[in-house]
């Protein structure tokens, strides 16, 4: 018994069955959250073992040996100049085509325009 004479349980809109109600409707998403924490966890346990399985990798590779990026540096700095030097090329050639197909067609249009134009008038004498 309480000090009022009731039980709680009694009490208009008691606790407990406000508990139950509001259980049911957060229930779903705490089991929800709950799950996703769980795989979380999991996955971070995975990562972890993953991290230190790369790192003992790293750590067993030779660091006294050195990278012999010379050569490679050189192969490429003269694939560069090459593809600059034939890019330098197309664009010339490109525009030499251009002007040719321009000239051919003021020609062709010169051509059509004399044989399309009237014959002269005959001289008067």
């Amino acid at each position: 018994m309480s000090i009022s004479g009731a039980d709680s349980d009694d009490v208009v809109g008691g606790g407990a069955e406000l508990a139950d109600s509001i259980m049911a409707v957060l229930g779903p998403a705490i089991s929800a959250l709950d799950k996703q924490v769980l795989l979380t966890r999991h996955s971070q346990t995975a990562l972890g073992a993953r991290i230190e399985e790369v790192s003992t990798l790293i750590a067993s590779l030779p660091s006294d040996t050195p990278c012999e990026v010379d050569d490679v540096v050189r192969k490429l700095d003269d694939c560069q100049r090459r593809v600059d030097s034939s890019s330098s090329r197309l664009v010339a050639l490109v525009d030499r085509l251009g002007r040719l197909q321009r000239e051919i067609a003021r020609e062709k249009h010169a051509h059509t325009k004399d044989l399309t134009a009237p014959p002269p008038a005959p001289p008067k004498r």
